[in-house]
């Protein structure tokens, strides 16, 4: 009996997969993953690049550290913190959450 139940499975494998791996494919396309993989908003602020850091008004609630080069700065990880990485003239080069 164990046997035959293997068998069946064996032959409905490869569709079986084939099924499992466009069922994957359609989840992973479903909802927004931005927010794990950018828990401050980095993205919504993209915009900001090549503008002045001190310009900047963050959102009431939106942490923000302005790093410029050379700046020495606590290694404390805050995800939920919008970095500004500016250039030496105080202009936005890339913005990460940290």
């Amino acid at each position: 009996m164990a046997g035959a139940a293997g068998a069946g499975m064996l032959s409905a494998g490869r569709g079986g997969v084939h099924l499992l791996g466009l069922l994957a494919a359609t989840l992973a396309g479903c909802g927004e993953a931005a927010p794990a993989n950018d828990p401050c908003g980095a993205a919504h602020f993209a915009g900001l690049v090549g503008t002045s850091a001190t310009a900047f008004e963050p959102p009431e609630g939106l942490r923000v550290r302005i790093v410029g080069p050379g700046d020495m700065v606590t290694m404390d990880h805050d995800p939920a913190r919008l970095n500004l990485r500016t250039d030496r003239q105080g202009l936005i080069q890339s913005l990460d959450c940290g």
